[in-house]
């Protein structure tokens, strides 16, 4: 009988430690994992192939303590002896500091008849650009598989 009064004392003792438990762990576990990592450069641009187009997207962080302007350009490389004619597509914003700006451009292959766009993201008023990248695009990818 002594046995059975301690293996019920032993097993309420569990549960209500389980039961602590599962209601205190939504406020340690955040505590023990930390802050989630932030995503790197690179993952801030996203192209997905569609019918008939490309949809270029670009996720911005203004990480900076102030707002600021910034330019996105679309353009296709040329050789240098040809006559340079307007960007594909150009766009300014003005984001708050601290606030996010989705770009998104849709693409279509007549624009771009070799498959090379240039991209470039620049904050107002300084020369060097924040993402500077060429995306090579292939027929193949709008509306199907990529060889």
């Amino acid at each position: 009988m002594r046995g059975l009064r301690l293996t019920y004392v032993v097993s309420i003792t569990l549960l209500i430690l389980l039961a602590a438990a599962t209601l205190a762990s939504p406020l340690i576990f955040p505590a023990l994992r930390g802050e989630p990592a932030a995503l790197p450069e690179a993952g801030k641009i996203q192209v997905l192939a569609t019918a008939g187009e490309w949809v270029l997207q670009y996720n911005l962080v203004n990480q900076t303590t102030t707002s600021s302007a910034y330019t996105f350009e679309l353009d296709t490389p040329r050789a240098a002896d040809m006559a340079r004619p307007a960007p594909l597509h150009t766009s300014s914003v003005f984001v708050d500091a601290g606030h996010s700006y989705v770009f998104i451009y849709h693409l279509r292959p007549e624009q771009v008849t070799d498959g090379r766009v240039q991209f470039s993201v620049h904050r107002g008023g300084e020369a060097a650009p924040l993402e500077e990248l060429t995306l090579h695009l292939t027929p193949a990818t709008v509306g199907g598989p990529a060889r």
